[in-house]
């Protein structure tokens, strides 16, 4: 069944289906590489790992970025750009000032900046359909399904955005929940040319596409702004697909992560496809004499050393991921084969260390090997 969608593009329209619910579909034939919907979020912010290489306003990066002067916590490109996001800023400069030396949660800054929104009354939607008052009133939660530890963490968030917000007109504890409910399924990594996640948003018209772990459209950004692009042919009334997880995971992992924040298991032609000779056996292969036991044991241990890798990457310690990723690569390569997971992302930790530290003939050596 259809229904009324004036705020998409005018070749695409809502769908309700008994299978998918509500979804994207296209109402003509559309040729790979085309922008199905682009846009703006209606909030967002630079993950606070990153907040001194990229402008929170327009993501630029750069290495004489201006700190905002009050905060100290929030950087800046230009004083354009430090105007234009005032608006959103000025509410949460008064709180991280408050609070300092805590720093907020990347969960609670975006609360504020939505709460801020909704506020003054913008909107990133052309039209908006019948009964909406707002941007998100568009998008579904799973709250009344939500079990009591995840209901626990995102009444941590709202408290944190209260305390953030102190007493601005602006905050409405019923409405913060409800928004922190929609951001966990609606809200987006917003990538930098590397697909390294380096921030947040809410994309109102993308984020009612549903999902499959073998989508037909990808999230491309330019700053802030997303373009939702095909990658293959979509023919009349198929249905547009964007994947909500990280495709180079396993099956398990994938799944693990869409119950957990998503409330469902996946059925798309990947996960349901027979395993042998498909993309998930390349990601999990080991050597042929490699026990069952010594498999479980190496991939526990290796996903536990990603996580460290991670962090170290956070805090911007170059040579120790370097030491890191390459003291792992050289134990377990041949254990595990060029395809494994645990190898393609601990060479993309290497890569990243190499560039960082403009070791370029480093860097391009291990990115050959991820081609």
């Amino acid at each position: 069944m259809s229904t009324s969608s004036t705020f998409l593009p005018s070749f695409l329209e809502l769908k309700e289906t008994e299978e998918y619910g509500r979804g994207v579909y296209s109402v003509k034939e559309l040729s790979p590489g085309t922008d199905v919907i682009v846009g703006d979020p209606l909030a967002h912010v630079i993950s606070s790992h990153e907040r001194e290489m990229y402008c929170h306003h327009c993501l630029k990066k750069e290495r004489s970025l201006k700190k905002c002067g009050q905060c100290k916590f929030v950087w800046y490109c230009s004083r354009a750009c430090q105007r234009e996001d005032w608006l959103y800023h000025k509410v949460e400069c008064a709180g991280i000032s408050r609070i300092s030396p805590s720093i907020p949660t990347d969960t609670v800054r975006l609360i504020v900046r939505l709460l801020v929104r909704r506020s003054n009354g913008t909107s990133t939607v052309t039209s908006l359909p019948k009964g909406a008052q707002w941007d998100m009133d568009i998008l579904t939660t799973h709250a009344p399904r939500y079990n009591e530890e995840l209901k626990q963490s995102i009444g941590e968030q709202v408290f944190g955005a209260k305390l953030l917000m102190s007493d601005s007109k602006e905050y409405n504890p019923e409405v913060a929940f409800s928004i922190a409910c929609k951001m966990i399924s609606n809200s987006f990594s917003i990538l930098d040319w590397e697909m390294n996640s380096i921030g947040s948003g809410v994309y109102i018209l993308p984020a009612l596409l549903n999902h499959s772990c073998d989508p037909n459209v990808i999230a491309l950004f330019e700053g802030p702004k997303m373009r939702l692009r095909t990658t293959k042919k979509i023919f009349e009334n198929e249905q547009l697909f964007v994947s909500y997880t990280d495709l180079l995971e396993t099956r398990e992992r994938r799944q693990r992560h869409l119950q957990k924040y998503y409330l469902f298991s996946c059925n798309c032609p990947r996960c349901s496809s027979e395993f042998s000779g498909s993309l998930d056996e390349k990601l999990i292969k080991t050597a042929a004499d490699l026990k069952e036991s010594d498999r479980k044991t190496l991939y526990k241990d290796g996903f536990s050393k990603l996580d460290e890798a991670e962090n170290v990457k956070k805090k911007g310690d170059w040579a120790a991921l370097e030491s890191l990723a390459s003291e792992y690569l050289t134990k377990h390569s041949s254990r595990l084969g060029d395809t494994n997971i645990l190898i393609v992302k601990m060479r993309e930790c290497l890569m990243d260390s190499y560039i960082e530290q403009q070791k370029w003939r480093e860097a391009l050596q291990v990115a050959v090997t991820l081609k």
